[in-house]
């Protein structure tokens, strides 16, 4: 009965709330594949950052959490990649010969070739404010505090710029004092939800490159 089996690949991924119930398999449709994605060493260091990531976050996760930050998949996958063995990876297909953005879920983090900042920058010079002689309207009025990611701590403290928005108590003129106390005061005020811009969100302020495709595939290293 050897017709009725199919090679395939067990891909042991982490829970997702409710809505996951089983895990995946995935086979290839023929024996002979005549299509092969390429990878360059950039997409797999990427790909390696991703893993990196969901660990780093996993240290920070709600008590009781199931997930493990793909744990046991990146051990495993360090493994095969060391062997040269092949791994089950999900991808972004562009041009449909190049994997890019590989993960180790269909919904997952990713490592961008462009990073966010190049992309501000080039788009009319959008990239926040890191020197305090050097700053734009709204930090120079609301002050601003430089990202720490190549500064140490106290260069990153001569570096902010405090703001020059003040709040203090209002006091009464003569010609508006009331006979009531109860006067003074009005009703409950709902403010509206209030946020900001975030440039890490580029699915908002972005639009995705044409040609690309989300699938699996079993990367051959």
């Amino acid at each position: 009965m050897d017709n009725l089996w199919q090679e395939g690949y067990l891909h042991k991924g982490e829970p997702f709330g409710t809505k996951k119930h089983h895990e995946s398999v995935f086979y290839f449709e023929t024996k002979n594949i005549s299509k092969r994605l390429t990878v360059d060493e950039k997409t797999l260091d990427n790909f390696l950052a991703v893993l990196n990531l969901y660990e780093e976050n996993n240290k920070e996760k709600k008590e009781g959490s199931p997930h493990t930050g793909y744990a046991a998949y990146k051990k495993q996958t360090l493994s095969k990649i060391k062997n040269k063995e092949d791994i089950l990876v999900f991808y972004s297909a562009a041009n449909g010969n190049q994997a890019q953005y590989l993960s180790p879920s269909m919904i997952s983090q990713q490592v961008y070739y462009t990073k966010i900042k190049e992309m501000l920058t080039k788009n009319g010079g959008y990239e926040p404010c890191e020197d305090r002689h050097c700053v734009c309207p709204a930090c120079a009025l609301f002050g601003m505090i430089p990202p720490d990611e190549q500064n140490t701590r106290s260069r990153t403290a001569r570096q902010a710029l405090g703001s020059r928005v003040r709040f203090t108590d209002a006091t009464l003129l003569e010609s508006s004092l009331l006979k009531e106390r109860k006067d003074y005061y009005r009703g409950d005020i709902r403010l509206p939800a209030m946020g900001e811009p975030k440039p890490g969100a580029v699915e908002f302020y972005t639009k995705k490159t044409v040609g690309l495709s989300r699938g699996s595939a079993i990367l051959d290293i």
